[in-house]
């Protein structure tokens, strides 16, 4: 644990002891919430959350080369992959062998897959936003 407030303190996280805790806690119960198939848009939306705020805190590291690239700078594509099958998660549901396969609301498409994903998304770059304070794009 201290490894880890220290890197989030080096990325330039305020309140990184706290937050150590609170993103170890998250991303421990959104896995088994994943893997069990157990409200499954809310646990995918906070794991869409954790990697949106992970590639924004590897953009803001790495320096911005002025060279041209293939495909994306720096080899962030296995983020970006990750992102990609969240959305997807979000978006298509637990699946057969989930613990909420039967349920009604599970089927997908559903208008919570999409507030799911909204959410997700506007958590991910709130927490960037808010104790972190610095533009990964600039």
């Amino acid at each position: 644990m201290g490894g880890f407030k220290n890197s989030l303190s080096d990325v330039g996280y305020q309140h990184a002891d706290i937050l150590a805790y609170v993103s170890t806690g998250g991303e421990l119960v959104a896995g088994v919430l994943l893997v069990l198939g157990l409200f499954t848009p809310v646990a995918a939306a906070g794991a869409l959350a954790f990697l949106i705020n992970g590639m924004l805190a590897t953009i803001t590291v790495r320096p911005h080369p002025h060279t041209f690239t293939y495909f994306l700078p720096d080899g962030h594509e296995y983020q970006i992959t990750l992102i990609v099958l969240a959305v997807a998660v979000i978006l298509c549901g637990p699946g057969r062998y989930g613990l909420d396969a039967r349920r009604g609301w599970a089927h997908r498409p559903f208008i919570g897959s999409f507030v799911a994903l909204l959410v997700g998304i506007a958590a991910g770059i709130a927490v960037w936003v808010l104790l972190n304070g610095v533009n990964p794009i600039a």
